[in-house]
C-alpha cells in the first residue's frame, strides 16, 4: 500500500508539474498578445496623426525594423507597405481588422502561419479621409516557443521530478503510518482518519461474530473429544484420501500410537487386508461390519461412511472391544460340550447297571455292588448339576445377600464337615485364624474355603498335611490353604480355575471330583472383589488362596 500511495503522490505531482508549466505558457503568451495589441493600438493611433500631416512621404521615411506599417485606401488597395512592393499585393479589404476599422475606426486580429511557425498580430485605424493605416508584429507561435523551452522544462520537471520522489515518500509514510500501526485485536480504539471508521467498526463486529463463532467451535471439540476420549470403544476419522483425522485415546492405545498419526495415512496403522478391503468397501457407500483382530483381542469393526449430500467426506471407524464376549462363547461352547460329556458318563454307568440288573443276570451276591455304584454315580450326577447351577448362579452375576461370620468358628464347621474324608487318608489339618468378623455371601464363602480344602484332601499323599490360614495384612486380608499334595505341573496353573480342566484325568474322576470346584472358587472370590493367589510345586505340594479387600472385615 505504501508503494501505491507513494506511485500515485509521485505521477500526480509530475503530471501536475507538466500541466502548470504548460498552463503558465498559455497564459502568458494569451498576455503577451494583449500586451502587444495594446501597444499596437497606441502606435497606429500615433502613425494616424502622423501620415494626416505627412502623407505618404512621412511613411517612406519611417524605418521601424520590428513593425510592418501597411497603408491602405478604402476600397482596399494598398497603397504603401515597408516590407513588400505594395503593387504585387492583393485586395486588403477582406482582412478582418480592415472590416472592423472601415465599421468602427479601429479593429485587430490575430493570425497562424503554420508554415512558417509564427503568430502575426495586426492593428487597423481609420484616417479621416477613409483610408485605413496598419501596423503589425511577427513573432514564434506558441508551439515554437514550447518546443525552445523544452530543455528547460526538461531540467524543472526533472528537479521537479526529485522534489516530488523526497515529498512522495515523505507523505506516503505519514499517511500510511497510522494504518500501519492499526490495532486490529481492538480496531474501535484506534485513534486514525474518519474515512475509515466505518471499515474499523465493520472489522470489529466481524471480529465478534468470528470470535462467537470459534468459541462455539472450540466448545464443541471439546465437547466432542470429552465424549471421545472417554469412551471405551475405539474411534477414527478419517478423510476421503485415508489421511486420520482424529483418534481418541482407546484408538491410540489399541495401535499403540499417539496424537502424531493425526495427518497421517491410515495404512501406517494397520495394512492388514481384510481391514484394507473393508475400508475399500465402506468408501463404496455401504456400511461395513467384520471382526478384526489385535493383540490377542477380538473386535467388531463398523464402518460408516460419511457423506455430504452425494459426496463422500470420509469415513467413521468404530472398534468395539468383543474379547469378553467371543471368550463367554467359546467358554459356553466347551461347558456345554464337557457337561454333556460329564453327565453322559455317569448316566451310562447308571443305565447300564441298571439293565443288568432288571434283566436279572446279576449274581445276587454282587447285586449290593451294582447298587452302590447306581448309588454312587447318582450321587456324583447331583453333584455335578448342583455345581453347574453354582455356576450359573455366578455368570448371571445375581444380587445375593451379604451377611456377617465369624472366621474361628466358620473354619471349625468347613473342618468338621471334611474330617471324615481326611481321616481315610490320615490328613491332618489344622487352621489358624485372627479374630477376624467378615462381612460376604456366608454359602458363597464357604464354597471358597470348602472346594479348596476338598481338593487339598483329594490330591493329597496319604499321611500328609494341611495348613489353614486367614490373616489380616497390610493391605488385603489373606486366605491361604497349604497342603503337601501331589502339586501341579507349571504349564497347568494358568488353567485350573478353567471349568471341567483337569491336570490328571484318570486320577480326578477316581478322586470323585466334578471338575467345576475351582471354577467355583474363581467366580466367588471375584464376586466379593478378591483376587487368586496359587503356587505349586510337584511331589512338594500347592499353596492357593485369595487376597480379599480390608473392606470386607467390620472388625
Amino acid at each position: 500500500m505504501n508503494k501505491t500511495i507513494f506511485r500515485a503522490i509521485l505521477v500526480a505531482a509530475v503530471f501536475i508539474t507538466i500541466i502548470s508549466l504548460l498552463s503558465a505558457l498559455v497564459a502568458v503568451n494569451s498576455s503577451f498578445e494583449k500586451t502587444e495589441e495594446s501597444r499596437l493600438r497606441a502606435d497606429t493611433e500615433m502613425l494616424k496623426n502622423a501620415v494626416e500631416v505627412g502623407g505618404l512621404p512621412y511613411l517612406e521615411n519611417l524605418n521601424i525594423p520590428d513593425f510592418r506599417i501597411t497603408w491602405i485606401s478604402n476600397d482596399g488597395q494598398v497603397l504603401f507597405d515597408d516590407s513588400v512592393d505594395a503593387t504585387h499585393l492583393e485586395n486588403h479589404s477582406d482582412r478582418d481588422e480592415i472590416k472592423m476599422a472601415s465599421l468602427y475606426g479601429y479593429g485587430s486580429s490575430v493570425r497562424y502561419s503554420s508554415t512558417l511557425s509564427t503568430t502575426t498580430i495586426y492593428a487597423a485605424n481609420r484616417l479621416s479621409d477613409g483610408s485605413i493605416i496598419r501596423v503589425s508584429m511577427t513573432r514564434a507561435s506558441i508551439l515554437f516557443e514550447l518546443l525552445s523551452l523544452i530543455p528547460s522544462m526538461v531540467i524543472i520537471i526533472i528537479f521537479s521530478a526529485i522534489i516530488a520522489v523526497f515529498v512522495s515518500k515523505k507523505l506516503s509514510s505519514k499517511i500510511i503510518k497510522p494504518l500501519n500501526s492499526l490495532n486490529l485485536d481492538s480496531p474501535l480504539e484506534n485513534d486514525t482518519y474518519d474515512e475509515i471508521s466505518p471499515l474499523l467498526v465493520k472489522i470489529d463486529a466481524q471480529q465478534k461474530e468470528i470470535k462467537a463463532k470459534m468459541d462455539e467451535l472450540e466448545a464443541k471439540k471439546r465437547e466432542f473429544e470429552g465424549i471421545t476420549d472417554n469412551m471405551s470403544e475405539a474411534l477414527i476419522l478419517v478423510n476421503s484420501d485415508d489421511v486420520i483425522v482424529s483418534m481418541n485415546n482407546s484408538a491410540m492405545h489399541l495401535f499403540n500410537t499417539d496424537e502424531s498419526s493425526n495427518g497421517k495415512d491410515i495404512i501406517t496403522l494397520e495394512r492388514e487386508i481384510t481391514f484394507l478391503d473393508a475400508l475399500r468397501r465402506a468408501h463404496d457407500g455401504v456400511n461395513v461390519e467384520s471382526i478384526f483382530s489385535k493383540n490377542g483381542f477380538e473386535y467388531s469393526l463398523v464402518i460408516s461412511p460419511i457423506k455430504d449430500g452425494e459426496k463422500n467426506l470420509g469415513l467413521c471407524l468404530l472398534f468395539l472391544d468383543i474379547t469378553e464376549k467371543a471368550r463367554s462363547e467359546e467358554l459356553r461352547r466347551e461347558f456345554s460340550a464337557n457337561v454333556s460329556h460329564e453327565l453322559k458318563t455317569p448316566l451310562q454307568t447308571i443305565l447300564a447297571s441298571s439293565e443288568l440288573l432288571c434283566a436279572g443276570v446279576v449274581k445276587s451276591e454282587d447285586q449290593n455292588d451294582f447298587i452302590s455304584k447306581i448309588h454312587s454315580e447318582a450321587s456324583r450326577l447331583v453333584s455335578l448339576i448342583d455345581d453347574c447351577i453354582r455356576i450359573s448362579e455366578l455368570d448371571e452375576d445375581v444380587a445375593m445377600n451379604f451377611d456377617n461370620i465369624n472366621l474361628p468358628a466358620f473354619f471349625n464347621d468347613v473342618v468338621d464337615a471334611l474330617k471324615s474324608a481326611a481321616d481315610k487318608k490320615d490328613i491332618k489339618i489344622s487352621y489358624y485364624s485372627d479374630d477376624i468378623s467378615i462381612r460376604c455371601v456366608p454359602h458363597l464363602f464357604y464354597e471358597i474355603v470348602y472346594n479348596l480344602v476338598d481338593n487339598a484332601i483329594r490330591y493329597n499323599k496319604v499321611g500328609g498335611t494341611i495348613e489353614i490360614s486367614f490373616k489380616r495384612e497390610k493391605n488385603s486380608l489373606e486366605l491361604r490353604v497349604q497342603d503337601s499334595g501331589i502339586g501341579i505341573p507349571k504349564d497347568s496353573l494358568e488353567r485350573i480355575f478353567e471349568r471341567f480342566y483337569r491336570v490328571d484325568k484318570s486320577h480326578s474322576r477316581a478322586s470323585g471330583g466334578t471338575g467345576l470346584g475351582l471354577s467355583i472358587v474363581k467366580h466367588a472370590v471375584l464376586y466379593h472383589g478378591g483376587k487368586l493367589f496359587i503356587e505349586s510345586e510337584l511331589g512338594k505340594g500347592t499353596n492357593i488362596g485369595a487376597d480379599f479387600p480390608l473392606s470386607m472385615a467390620t472388625k
